[in-house]
């Protein structure tokens, strides 16, 4: 019994370190498009109208693997 709690432990682990890591290369990809839309533009400063709005699970370290709390980015506020 104890095993199947571990290895469905390892499997939801499995399936959350997947899911954030497709999460951290789709967010890479979003940044790396605003930098070459910020650097064909120059030096200003404006952001980005209607830049969209995302939420990014992130695991806290004081609630263990399986707690996932939502944080909100604003692509906007990475180009100032």
């Amino acid at each position: 019994m104890e095993n199947e709690e571990r290895a469905l432990l390892e499997s939801r682990y499995q399936s959350e370190l997947e899911s954030m890591k497709n999460e951290v290369a789709r967010m890479t990809n979003l940044l790396e498009q605003l930098l070459r839309v910020k650097n064909r533009e120059g030096t200003s400063a404006q952001p980005l109208i209607g830049a969209p709005t995302t939420h990014v699970p992130v695991a806290s370290q004081n609630l263990g693997a399986d707690s996932v709390t939502k944080h909100t980015l604003h692509l906007s506020s990475l180009s100032s």
